[in-house]
């Protein structure tokens, strides 16, 4: 490309089987990492998680053991380091830390502040997404049943014909995810407040 694009972050969640080895999982991501080096530097990585909507869309479904997660961190971080690309661990805890995957958080303060060019005052109850999780500041944006991919390992769906039934309901004119205000609707304002630190700083980042 002529024009230089910002580097930016993947997200990878990985299950293993019969057709998605390890093998198939580090040739296909040496492959991503080889033609993405120029325009990544982050990736992050989970494996998936058995929730009880994937039971029955995805039966088949199995937990990645303790030695596949080492398996792969460690080879991903052997690739990442080899195409300038930081791994990083989502909701995994810090296992895989030793072999040098970032599990400090994905959306950290730090990461925030780079992406902003600013520094941020963050309460201490905006920390602690959940147990698992380092990041700060989540708030799901969304709604279930929604998502006409139908990807068998997601868990924000759970019944397809409800999927198509709300996608019918969509306006591109309203302000909501799904249709428009029904009668007994109740319509919350979220409160939005800034955390920029306005004063200035000649040591920034």
């Amino acid at each position: 490309s002529k024009h230089p694009r910002p580097k930016g972050h993947g997200f990878s969640c990985l299950l293993i089987n019969s057709k998605y080895s390890l093998q198939y999982h580090f040739d296909a991501f040496e492959r991503m990492a080889y033609t993405l080096t120029e325009y990544t530097k982050v990736c992050i990585i989970s494996f998936i998680d058995i929730y009880p909507k994937l039971t029955y869309n995805f039966p088949e479904a199995r937990p990645v053991t303790k030695k596949e997660q080492i398996s792969i961190g460690k080879e991903f971080a052997r690739i990442g380091k080899q195409y300038n690309i930081t791994i990083k661990s989502c909701g995994e805890g810090d296992i895989l830390a030793p072999y040098g995957v970032d599990c400090e958080g994905c959306m950290t303060v730090s990461t925030f502040e780079k992406a902003i060019g600013k520094k941020l005052l963050i309460p201490g109850t905006a920390n602690k997404v959940r147990n698992e999780c380092a990041c700060v500041l989540g708030n799901d944006i969304g709604v279930y049943n929604t998502c006409l991919h139908l990807c068998r390992y997601c868990y924000a769906n759970n019944n397809p014909a409800q999927v198509m039934e709300n996608h019918a309901k969509h306006d591109p004119n309203s302000p909501f995810l799904i249709g428009n205000s029904e009668p007994g609707d109740i319509i919350h304002q979220a409160k939005q407040t800034s955390w920029i630190d306005e004063q200035l700083s000649f040591d920034f980042i």
